[in-house]
């Protein structure tokens, strides 16, 4: 099951699309590296490659997967950098909308430069 979806704003944030191709199938975390690499949607439209920050503060692992097609992220943390990416993998592929947050920028308050 492939988890990029596009967003439709105008029905609540319902997923409106799916997958524009299959990882490999030795990949640790398919979900994350399809979010990294699938620039179009199953229909053919272009969508916008995902990002993936990782920081560390103190001993805990933090990591943002920002959905930059769809204007939202999706922020997690764990003890161990495996255990961050898992949970990501996971929300990921739960499907669940309430995972994620939108993003500041279009729709949201714009940062004020320097």
């Amino acid at each position: 099951m492939g988890v990029i979806r596009r967003v439709v704003a105008s029905s609540g944030g319902a997923p409106g699309g799916s997958s524009g191709g299959q990882p490999e199938e030795h990949v640790l975390y398919p979900g994350i590296v399809e979010m990294m690499t699938v620039d179009r949607y199953d229909d053919g439209e272009v969508r916008q490659l995902s990002a993936l920050l990782l920081l560390v503060e103190g001993a805990t692992w933090k990591g943002c997967l920002t959905d930059k097609d769809n204007s939202r992220n999706l922020w997690r943390s764990a003890a161990t950098v495996d255990g961050l990416l898992q949970e990501i993998e996971e929300a990921l592929q739960s499907g669940q909308e309430g995972h994620w947050r939108r993003s500041q920028g279009e729709g949201g308050k714009a940062r004020k430069r320097r």
